[in-house]
Protein backbone atom coordinates (compact mmCIF):
# COMPACT_ATOMS: atom_id res chain seq x y z
CA UNK A 1 0.00 0.00 0.00
CA UNK A 2 1.40 3.60 -1.21
CA UNK A 3 0.14 6.87 0.40
CA UNK A 4 0.60 10.30 -1.60
CA UNK A 5 -1.78 12.40 0.75
CA UNK A 6 -4.19 12.31 3.41
CA UNK A 7 -6.83 12.07 0.76
CA UNK A 8 -5.37 8.82 -1.40
CA UNK A 9 -4.54 5.78 -0.84
CA UNK A 10 -3.34 3.23 -3.18
CA UNK A 11 -3.94 -0.67 -3.21
CA UNK A 12 -2.56 -3.06 -5.46
CA UNK A 13 -4.50 -5.68 -6.82
CA UNK A 14 -3.43 -8.57 -4.30
CA UNK A 15 -4.18 -5.91 -1.02
CA UNK A 16 -7.40 -4.97 -2.41
CA UNK A 17 -8.59 -8.49 -2.63
CA UNK A 18 -7.25 -9.14 0.55
CA UNK A 19 -9.16 -5.98 1.83
CA UNK A 20 -12.82 -7.82 0.07
CA UNK A 21 -11.56 -11.32 1.70
CA UNK A 22 -10.86 -9.68 5.42
CA UNK A 23 -14.49 -7.90 5.15
CA UNK A 24 -16.25 -10.84 3.90
CA UNK A 25 -14.73 -12.81 6.27
CA UNK A 26 -16.78 -11.05 8.97
CA UNK A 27 -19.86 -12.38 8.20
CA UNK A 28 -19.07 -15.63 6.10
CA UNK A 29 -15.37 -17.36 7.27
CA UNK A 30 -15.61 -20.19 4.53
CA UNK A 31 -16.26 -17.86 1.70
CA UNK A 32 -13.47 -15.11 2.89
CA UNK A 33 -10.69 -17.64 2.39
CA UNK A 34 -12.51 -18.51 -0.76
CA UNK A 35 -12.22 -15.04 -2.18
CA UNK A 36 -8.44 -15.05 -0.30
CA UNK A 37 -7.19 -18.32 -2.54
CA UNK A 38 -9.28 -17.55 -5.82
CA UNK A 39 -8.52 -15.82 -8.61
CA UNK A 40 -11.20 -12.75 -9.07
CA UNK A 41 -12.13 -9.96 -11.74
CA UNK A 42 -13.03 -6.78 -9.75
CA UNK A 43 -14.59 -4.19 -11.35
CA UNK A 44 -17.33 -1.13 -10.45
CA UNK A 45 -21.00 -1.57 -11.59
CA UNK A 46 -21.93 0.41 -14.72
CA UNK A 47 -23.88 2.98 -12.33
CA UNK A 48 -20.69 2.99 -10.20
CA UNK A 49 -22.55 2.34 -6.75
CA UNK A 50 -21.25 -0.80 -6.70
CA UNK A 51 -18.06 -2.59 -6.27
CA UNK A 52 -18.08 -6.29 -7.68
CA UNK A 53 -15.73 -9.19 -7.19
CA UNK A 54 -16.54 -12.17 -9.95
CA UNK A 55 -14.71 -15.10 -8.51
CA UNK A 56 -13.11 -17.73 -10.55
CA UNK A 57 -14.02 -20.50 -9.17
CA UNK A 58 -17.66 -21.55 -7.68
CA UNK A 59 -17.13 -22.26 -3.68
CA UNK A 60 -18.54 -26.02 -2.49
CA UNK A 61 -21.15 -26.14 0.09
CA UNK A 62 -20.43 -28.11 2.71
CA UNK A 63 -22.95 -30.65 3.75
CA UNK A 64 -23.97 -31.20 6.91
CA UNK A 65 -24.37 -33.78 9.19
CA UNK A 66 -27.88 -35.29 9.18
CA UNK A 67 -28.53 -33.57 12.58
CA UNK A 68 -27.77 -29.97 11.13
CA UNK A 69 -28.59 -28.05 8.58
CA UNK A 70 -31.98 -28.58 5.56
CA UNK A 71 -32.09 -32.38 6.56
CA UNK A 72 -33.03 -31.65 10.11
CA UNK A 73 -35.79 -28.99 8.43
CA UNK A 74 -36.58 -31.41 6.48
CA UNK A 75 -37.43 -34.34 8.88
CA UNK A 76 -39.52 -32.12 11.42
CA UNK A 77 -41.51 -30.91 8.24
CA UNK A 78 -41.42 -34.69 7.49
CA UNK A 79 -43.04 -35.35 10.79
CA UNK A 80 -45.32 -32.34 10.87
CA UNK A 81 -47.38 -33.71 7.69
CA UNK A 82 -47.35 -37.30 9.42
CA UNK A 83 -49.19 -36.03 12.73
CA UNK A 84 -51.46 -32.77 11.14
CA UNK A 85 -51.29 -33.63 7.13
CA UNK A 86 -55.29 -33.73 6.51
CA UNK A 87 -55.30 -30.26 8.62
CA UNK A 88 -52.18 -28.75 6.63
CA UNK A 89 -54.19 -30.25 3.44
CA UNK A 90 -57.49 -28.42 4.28
CA UNK A 91 -55.72 -25.23 5.15
CA UNK A 92 -54.22 -25.14 1.84
CA UNK A 93 -56.91 -25.88 -0.15
CA UNK A 94 -59.08 -23.60 1.95
CA UNK A 95 -55.99 -20.72 0.72
CA UNK A 96 -56.10 -21.65 -2.60
CA UNK A 97 -59.66 -20.93 -3.28
CA UNK A 98 -60.77 -25.03 -3.30
CA UNK A 99 -62.71 -25.16 -0.25
CA UNK A 100 -65.04 -23.70 2.12
CA UNK A 101 -63.36 -21.35 4.51
CA UNK A 102 -64.78 -23.41 7.72
CA UNK A 103 -62.22 -25.48 9.06
CA UNK A 104 -62.51 -27.79 12.39
CA UNK A 105 -59.59 -27.58 14.50
CA UNK A 106 -59.57 -30.71 17.30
Amino acid sequence: MKTTSLKTIYLSRDELQQAVADFVSKSDKPLGVHVRKSACEMLWSKSGDEFMVSLGEEIKDKVLPSSHGMSRILRVAEKAMEQHGSKLDRILDMIEGRQSNHIKVD
